[in-house]
């Protein structure tokens, strides 16, 4: 069960950090105002998928024999 859900978690991060690269290298414009607030939600999604994927990492530690 964890890892398939550490897969989904692990291709939304590569999705984002896509979407992110998009973003900073196919576009020479700065963000204008109307695109900051989508910045802002995709940042939460980078640092949140990696939280997660951070958390999942050490989950077995945590669970110990539980997690086996």
């Amino acid at each position: 069960m964890i890892a398939s859900h550490r897969a989904v978690h692990a291709e939304r991060l590569a999705d984002y950090r896509r979407i992110r690269n998009e973003l900073d290298h196919g576009n020479n414009k700065a963000p204008t105002g109307a695109d900051r607030p989508r910045l802002a939600t995709l940042e939460f999604g980078l640092r949140y998928e990696s939280a997660v994927l951070d958390w999942f990492e050490q989950l077995p530690e945590t669970l110990g024999n539980a997690g086996a």
